[in-house]
């Protein structure tokens, strides 16, 4: 199950034109993922996700809540994180 806080849905699709509901066609058979607590502020566990929406490499940061995967931010793989996700597979 997926959740979001509305606002930050409304920011991510405005900074990075990728709407939260595209979570739902993410790949997660074949992403790679790496723990990125290191960059929240809270402290919170944090995973970022790289993989494919359709036939675009896209960057997912999300944390788990219980039963929940909640969005953090969901955009396009930049050029380094595309190589990153080829060099792994």
């Amino acid at each position: 199950m997926f959740e979001w806080d509305a606002d930050k849905a409304r920011r991510n699709r405005a900074k990075h034109r990728v709407d939260f509901t595209e979570v739902e066609r993410f790949d997660f058979g074949t992403c790679i993922e790496f723990d990125v607590t290191e960059m929240a502020q809270d402290g919170e566990e944090r995973i970022m996700a790289i993989g494919f929406i359709g036939v675009q490499l896209h960057v997912l940061i999300y944390t788990e809540r219980g039963e929940a995967m909640r969005l953090i931010s969901l955009r396009r793989a930049t050029p380094e994180e595309t190589r990153l996700y080829h060099a792994e597979h």
